[in-house]
């Protein structure tokens, strides 16, 4: 008999990134999942704040446009991007309107993700940048930990319009 796979929510990614990737410095962060239509995530310092103004949290949106395209490694990595920038929120010195800077790619690299930038892919910082990953950084060694436990995301979530057409192919 197989052994069944075991599914995780993006906000269990998150703890488990958190723990093995920033030794557990990351605050809690609510997750959201937006269809932004141009970006794969971005993160937003203290998005949401309690109705008494007592505390805040950060946002880290993911696009679920991507997900169909995606492998679980991929959508992971997005997400960990992203918590670099919380990161640097917290304890480093972000750059200017969402400006990767070297600071930012430093932490990349240590977690385990090349990052370029888009229009100019021999740069590592720059407004638009992505990021590879690096075939025997932590990132990837944390992947094979879940791939080896056989957990995978959780990712039922359908688009609003890709739910529209089934009903109309069923009518």
């Amino acid at each position: 008999m197989a052994t069944a796979d075991k599914y995780i929510t993006f906000e269990a990614a998150y703890q488990f990134l958190n723990k093995r990737l920033f030794d557990n410095k990351l605050e809690a962060c609510v997750i959201t999942l937006n269809c932004d239509g141009v970006r794969k995530a971005f993160f937003v310092k203290n998005s949401f704040k309690a109705q008494d103004g007592s505390e805040t949290r950060d946002e880290i949106a993911l696009n679920p446009d991507i997900f169909a395209s995606c492998t679980d490694v991929e959508i992971l990595s997005t997400l960990a991007h992203e918590m670099v920038h919380k990161w640097q929120y917290d304890y480093g010195k972000p750059g200017k309107n969402a400006y990767h800077n070297k600071e930012w790619a430093k932490a990349m690299k240590r977690i385990g993700l090349k990052p370029f930038n888009i229009v100019k892919p021999d740069r590592e910082t720059g407004p638009a940048c992505a990021h590879v990953i690096m075939e025997d950084g932590l990132f990837a060694q944390v992947c094979q930990e879940l791939a080896a436990k056989k957990i995978k995301l959780d990712r039922q979530l359908q688009k609003p319009s890709a739910n529209k057409k089934r009903k109309d192919k069923r009518k």
